[in-house]
């Protein structure tokens, strides 16, 4: 199953989540445990892209703005703002 857009994933995840209430616990941890392993696998591949494609752009010369770091102000203001936002979605 793939989401189109963000409604649509979440109508997936809801989904998920109401099938796995309704099997036994043992296969829900076995699901969620497995759901946690290909999370991570997904990160670990998507920082390799992310440092394969810095390591690029420095050999070819290419300058490029570093996000803002997780200690600045417009990086915490934003981060308030995601929270905010998801925060108030879920009521």
């Amino acid at each position: 199953m793939v989401a189109r857009d963000e409604e649509e994933l979440l109508h997936l995840v809801r989904h998920s989540i109401d099938v796995l209430h309704s099997t036994s616990s043992e296969n829900s941890i076995r699901v969620l445990t497995h759901a946690a392993y290909r999370g991570q696998t997904l990160i670990v591949r998507l920082l390799d892209l992310a440092t394969s494609q810095q390591i690029q752009l420095k050999d070819a010369g290419i300058d490029h703005q570093r996000s803002p770091t997780q200690d600045s102000d417009r990086h915490t203001e934003h981060r308030l703002d995601l929270w905010t936002h998801l925060r108030d979605d879920q009521d």
